[in-house]
């Protein structure tokens, strides 16, 4: 059966309803498909980045991980420290605990020492009296002998004038 042009051009029209929309819809999808390379383009710069953020995050964690063994070390060496202070403050505590004992005994001392404290003290309130009744007397002597001295001191002036009176001594100038 042979095919007439009438047919091939009816043909022609359905193949072209049908082929139009498809080539609209392949020119649509090469601009989608352009658009996801341009994506993927975008997408790879991100990776590129991301694997750069990820070589520094390793890098950073590398550099934690050294600090973080570093720490390690100086808390083992506090830990050691920490028991030579615990030592220290066991000694410390036997150190106090023989103090407390020489300060209970030097406790006993101090009440024997206080309590001849004070019986100096009275004996020294005492002498300071005496003291004070000795000077009372001595300057009441001394007043009394200044007296006393003064009527001599009188009377052997009154004796010189009366023997100078009576040329018995020469007269003095």
């Amino acid at each position: 059966m042979a095919l007439t042009k009438e047919d091939l051009q009816a043909i022609s029209s359905i193949m072209d309803d049908k082929i139009n929309p498809l080539k609209e819809d392949i020119q649509s999808l090469k601009g989608e498909v352009g658009g996801l390379k341009g994506e993927l383009q975008s997408l790879k710069g991100e990776v590129g980045e991301l694997k750069g953020d990820v070589q520094s995050l390793k890098g950073e964690v590398g550099g934690l991980k050294g600090e973080f063994q570093s720490l390690k070390g100086e808390v083992g060496g506090l830990k050691g420290e920490f028991q030579s202070l615990k030592g220290e403050v066991g000694e410390l505590k036997g150190d106090v605990q023989s103090l407390k004992t020489e300060v209970s005994g030097l406790k006993a001392d101090v009440k024997n020492l206080s309590d001849r404290m004070e019986i100096l003290e009275i004996k020294q309130e005492i002498t300071a009296r005496k003291l004070d009744d000795l000077t009372f007397r001595v300057t009441s002597m001394e007043y009394s002998n200044k007296k006393e001295f003064g009527k001599i001191n009188d009377q052997v002036e009154t004796l010189i004038a009366v023997l100078e009176a009576k040329d018995i001594l020469p007269k003095q100038a």
